[in-house]
């Protein structure tokens, strides 16, 4: 997965450009030694959420997550990133109307999910 510092999307040409430089540096290093298939590709609607600044990044979006453990045996959740506090490593999650708070270090999976209204923006 790639993605430009400046927050600008992706494009295929971009992807393409990268894909050629990796491939050429795998070549020469030669690390793999069987044949390879290279994957770039930009992080797109579903983005994985891999570090905390990424969550301080998209709040107010819709998010689904996965625990390490249970909380009421539920590991999967899903919600709008409502505040983060990234000295706390605490996210906390607006479902149903409610407030939840997980720690980041419980997290063993987060991704950015789709909602209705990335098609209601697209269709204005």
């Amino acid at each position: 997965m790639a993605e430009n510092k400046n927050e600008t999307p992706l494009s295929l040409e971009d992807c393409t450009k990268i894909s050629r430089a990796v491939s050429a540096m795998l070549d020469v290093e030669d690390y793999i030694k069987s044949n390879y298939f290279l994957e770039v590709s930009s992080p797109g609607i579903d983005r994985p959420l891999l570090k905390i600044a990424d969550f301080t990044r998209f709040k107010g979006k819709t998010a689904k997550i996965e625990l390490l453990s249970p909380i009421n045996s539920q590991k999967k959740f899903v919600g709008i990133i409502k505040e983060v506090n990234e000295e706390n490593k605490e996210i906390i999650l607006e479902i149903d109307s409610k407030d939840l708070t997980f720690n980041y270090d419980d997290i063993v999976k987060a991704k950015l999910t789709i909602t209705d209204d990335v098609f209601k923006k697209e269709k204005e």
